[in-house]
């Protein structure tokens, strides 16, 4: 596989972790007591998400998705 396929698999993974992670938190935010801890923890993971997104699409040609 070459290089910028990987990349981009890469990218497709973190985003499909995105959006189960923002699906998460809208699920428990929907519940009469949402659990806060969890919510912060899922906003935590979302972010360490999105930078690895940023950054392996730094090295694709162009520096884009």
């Amino acid at each position: 596989m070459g290089e910028n396929k990987h990349l981009r698999k890469k990218i497709e993974g973190f985003t499909q972790q995105v959006v189960k992670h923002e699906q998460k938190i809208a699920d428990e935010l929907a519940k009469i007591q949402p659990n806060f801890e969890r919510i912060a923890k899922w906003e935590k993971d979302l972010g360490v998400f999105r930078g690895e997104i940023a950054k392996v699409a730094k090295k694709l040609p162009g520096g884009k998705k």
